[in-house]
């Protein structure tokens, strides 16, 4: 599996490090760009202030078009940022930066490939004739590809599997992006001291090689939700296993979740709580999750690819051993 050099590695992290300098806030998109509303209802307002004239509302899986950004005051105090949209200004973070990339879907994925949503969203079926019932999956969740079919009028749909290489459901084949094996080889693999920490009270993620920062990314841990406590775990841990791609189920009654293609899940406890990459919220920076660290996508790709164990490309869950001893992983604050 090719890696990176440690040349190329500075230059990706540098820009990740300058931005952890600044004060929290939560993960924006592009001028130009698309955004997915992640709420039930949000208003957009005459300016970046909730005192000033509401103009009218957006609702859950609205898209939008980002046409700029200001500082405003917020709901939170980790993010002062809005974005303007044609119709008023709204708070980030309610708003999931997405894009709209349709692929060229192919019939030869081998033994099986990794692949990510590059739509806002799709949906997925149980045959690829797209009759009956058809589950949204959003943008940035990954799945594994195991298995690809053309339909009466040639269009490829794409079987993914779920969890492993059993099937979950069909995809149009356009709105997957196969990725890469070099995209997620490891980085800095030659580094021996390596590790991660977890500041509960700034919520930060901080990658350190040799006691020095490399990386760094805002999260959001363990809260308390109407069906219980669901604190992240203070104390030192090491990466178990990890995996490309996990759907993730749990809490209850209104609280409950069911989350297909959850990405880049590394594991520090036996009773499953991880970091990984995270699609229904935007508000990184605050306790958001029912224990597990949750990180924007890219992040969490950066720190599966960063942290060992070493996953190959195939591998469907990789843990440790002593011949390759995962990550320390240590939870303050």
């Amino acid at each position: 599996m090719p890696s990176l050099s440690r040349r190329d590695f500075l230059k990706l992290t540098s820009a990740a490090l300058a931005a952890a300098a600044l004060p929290a806030q939560t993960v924006l998109a592009q001028t130009g760009s698309l955004g997915r509303v992640l709420v039930r209802s949000a208003s957009l307002f005459a300016a970046s202030d909730y005192a000033s004239q509401r103009l009218g509302s957006v609702r859950f899986d609205d898209l939008v078009t980002i046409l700029g950004q200001a500082e405003g005051p917020g709901l939170y105090r980790h993010n002062r940022i809005w974005l303007q949209l044609e119709g008023g200004y709204i708070y980030s973070s309610f708003v999931q930066p997405v894009q709209w990339i349709k692929n060229a879907p192919t019939l030869d994925i081998g033994g099986g490939r990794w692949g990510e949503v590059s739509v806002p969203f799709t949906y997925g079926y149980g045959s690829p004739a797209a009759v009956g019932y058809g589950r949204k999956l959003y943008y940035s969740a990954v799945f594994r590809v195991i298995g690809a079919q053309a339909d009466a009028s040639g269009a490829i749909w794409y079987m993914l599997g779920n969890n492993a290489n059993t099937f979950y459901r069909w995809v149009m084949g356009e709105d997957i992006r196969l990725i890469p094996p070099e995209e997620v080889s490891p980085i800095s693999p030659d580094v021996a001291d390596k590790k991660i920490v977890v500041d509960l009270r700034a919520q930060t993620v901080t990658a350190f090689e040799n006691g020095n920062p490399v990386f760094s990314s805002h999260t959001s841990t363990g809260t308390v939700f109407s069906d219980g406590a669901y604190y992240t775990p203070r104390g030192k841990f090491r990466v178990l296993f990890k995996r490309y791609s996990r759907h993730m189920t749990g809490g209850q009654s209104e609280e409950r979740y069911d989350l297909p293609g959850v990405s880049y899940p590394v594991y520090i406890t036996w009773s499953r709580v991880a970091l990984h990459g995270t699609y229904w919220h935007n508000n990184f920076g605050t306790p958001m999750s029912h224990g597990c660290i949750n990180l924007p996508p890219a992040a969490a790709q950066w720190v599966f690819r960063w942290t060992r164990p070493i996953a190959g490309y195939d591998a469907i869950e990789t843990p440790e051993w002593p011949e390759d001893p995962g990550t320390p992983v240590e939870v303050i604050g």
